[in-house]
């Protein structure tokens, strides 16, 4: 599966356990709420992020550049 597919859907799961897990009474708080979690400026997602991290491998030896091919 796709990693941003796949984050997406987490995201949406997690805002559909938090609407069933926190009902507020007063219909202002309820709606308050709903639009920090699905602000996608300044509510609770950011994102989303990708983080590379390989096992790059440092260059030993002298010759640290890069090769050229020449055509």
């Amino acid at each position: 599966m796709l990693p941003l597919q796949q984050a997406y859907e987490i995201k949406y799961s997690i805002i559909e356990y938090l609407k069933a897990t926190f009902s507020f009474k007063e219909r202002d708080v309820n709606e308050a709420f709903l639009r920090f979690v699905n602000d996608d400026n300044n509510g609770l997602f950011k994102g989303p992020y990708i983080s590379l991290k390989l096992p790059f491998v440092v260059q030993s030896g002298e010759n640290r550049s890069l090769p050229v091919s020449c055509s």
